[in-house]
């Protein structure tokens, strides 16, 4: 009978191990207190509705989702947009 060979374990990909709190992601600073994050929108195109023609899709932290989602949209045959959001306006 052979022996029995036992062989470690392969490491876990850095992309599929749990985050720690030391390599979790940074937060991100809001634009202004009390405000939001800096993100991008995706908006597609509504024929037919003249009040508001263009329409939220996606809120997306990191621009290639953005992209990503826009590509789809258009692939589906609707015209979109990103709109790169730093800071909102407010009400004085």
């Amino acid at each position: 009978m052979p022996a029995e060979t036992t062989h470690p374990a392969p490491e876990e990909p850095a992309c599929c191990s749990a985050p720690t709190l030391s390599d979790a992601a940074p937060l991100l600073a809001a634009s202004s207190p009390g405000g939001l994050a800096p993100h991008y929108r995706v908006q597609r195109f509504v024929s037919g509705d003249e009040v508001r023609p263009w329409q939220l899709h996606a809120t997306c932290k990191l621009r290639i989702d953005a992209e990503q989602a826009a590509a789809d949209l258009r692939a589906s045959g609707q015209a979109a947009r990103i709109i790169n959001v730093r800071t909102l306006p407010t009400a004085s």
